[in-house]
C-alpha cells in the first residue's frame, strides 16, 4: 500500500490523533474497539494489533509442475510469512519433496487436498524469542567446531563428522524459523530486526563451511599429518569466531574491538599456513583453507554488529 500524509489533529481538550485509512484497519483486522500497541522506535511510531489473531491469514496458491522449483517456492513461501501454501498439481513426487521439507521446516503440517496439497505452518512468531534461537544456533555451531578438531585428532571416529552434519541440518532449521519470525515481525524494530537478521545468517554460513570442511576431509582421506595441519587452520578459525560470537551475545565491545583488529593478522595467518602445506595436502588443503578464511570474514561482522549497536546506544542516551 502507499504511504500517506496526515494531518495532526486535535481531539478533546488533552489529546491529540491521527485518523488511519480504514483499508488499512480491514488488512490488519483492526476494528472500534480492537487492542492495539504503539511502540516508539527510533523516529518512528509503529501502530501493531495486539493479538496475533487480529492479523489475517496469508495464504499464496502455488502451480508449479517442476519439482525443484516448486520446493524452492516453499522455502520461499515460508520465509516470507505465508501461513498456508495452496498447492496445485498433479505430479506424483510432491509428496517426496513435501515430505523432506517437513525435516527442514519447522512448524509445518502437510495436508492432502482434492487439488493437491495444503501445507500450513503453525508458528506464532509473536511468542517466538528469535534471540534464544540465535543462542541455540550458536551453541550448535561450536559443537560442529568441538567435534571437527576431536576427529582430526581421532580420524578413525566417522560418527563424530555425521554428528557435524546433523547439528549442520538443526543450524539449517533453526536458520528457517529465525528468518520467517523477524519478517512477520520487521516492523516493531527495524534496525534491530535487521542486526538479528545478519546474525543469523553468519551464523548459518558458518555452520554451514564447517559442514564442507567435514565433508572434505571426510573426501580426501589424508594422512595423519596432513590433518594436523587442517587442524592448526580450523584452530585459529575457530579461535576468532569465539571471540567475535562472544562480543555479539555480550555486546562485549572490547572484543568486538580486538576481533576487528585481528581479523587482518588472523587471515594472513591461515593464509601462511595454508599455502606452506599446499604442496604436501593438496588439493584439498585450498578449499580448506578457503573456508577457514570465510568463517573469519563472516565472523568478524559480528564484530561490526556489535559496535552499530553500541554507536546507537550512545545517540539514543544522548
Amino acid at each position: 500500500m502507499p504511504n500517506i500524509v496526515r494531518r495532526v489533529i486535535k481531539i478533546g481538550e488533552k489529546s491529540i490523533g491521527v485518523t488511519i485509512p480504514k483499508e488499512w484497519l480491514d488488512h490488519l483486522g483492526i476494528n472500534i474497539g480492537s487492542t492495539i500497541e504503539l511502540s516508539l522506535s527510533d523516529d518512528h511510531i509503529i501502530v501493531s494489533p495486539l493479538v496475533r489473531g487480529a492479523i489475517k491469514v496469508k495464504s499464496v496458491t502455488v502451480q508449479e509442475e517442476d519439482i525443484d522449483k516448486l520446493s524452492k517456492i516453499i522455502i520461499a513461501s515460508y520465509l516470507e510469512g505465508f501461513d498456508i501454501i495452496e498447492i496445485k498439481t498433479s505430479s506424483q513426487k510432491v509428496r517426496g519433496i513435501l515430505s523432506n521439507l517437513l525435516t527442514k521446516l519447522p512448524g509445518i503440517l502437510i495436508l492432502e487436498k482434492d487439488y493437491g496439497y495444503q501445507v500450513r505452518i503453525t508458528v506464532d512468531e509473536q511468542t517466538t524469542d528469535v534471540k534464544s534461537l540465535i543462542y541455540s544456533m550458536r551453541y550448535s555451531v561450536d559443537d560442529m567446531f568441538k567435534l571437527l578438531l576431536k576427529y582430526l585428532i581421532e580420524p578413525i571416529k566417522r560418527e563424530l563428522l555425521d554428528h557435524i552434519f546433523a547439528l549442520d541440518d538443526d543450524v539449517d532449521r533453526l536458520h528457517f524459523l529465525a528468518v520467517r519470525c523477524i519478517r512477520r515481525t520487521l516492523s516493531k524494530d527495524p534496525k534491530n530486526s535487521a542486526d538479528l537478521m545478519l546474525a543469523i545468517k553468519t551464523l548459518e554460513h558458518v555452520g554451514d563451511s564447517i559442514d564442507r570442511i567435514a565433508n572434505l576431509i571426510l573426501k580426501s582421506n589424508l594422512d595423519n599429518e596432513c590433518n594436523r595441519y587442517i587442524k592448526e587452520i580450523v584452530d585459529i578459525a575457530y579461535s576468532y569466531h569465539i571471540n567475535s560470537i562472544d562480543s555479539y551475545i555480550n555486546e562485549d565491545t572490547m572484543k568486538a574491538v580486538d576481533a576487528l583488529n585481528n581479523r587482518e593478522k588472523t587471515i594472513e595467518k591461515i593464509m601462511d599456513l595454508g599455502v606452506s602445506r599446499l604442496s604436501r595436502c593438496s588439493p584439498y588443503m585450498s578449499a580448506i583453507m578457503h573456508e577457514a578464511l570465510m568463517i573469519v570474514s563472516l565472523s568478524a561482522e559480528l564484530g561490526e554488529l556489535t559496535m552499530s549497536k553500541y554507536v546507537r546506544g550512545m545517540i539514543k542516551n544522548k
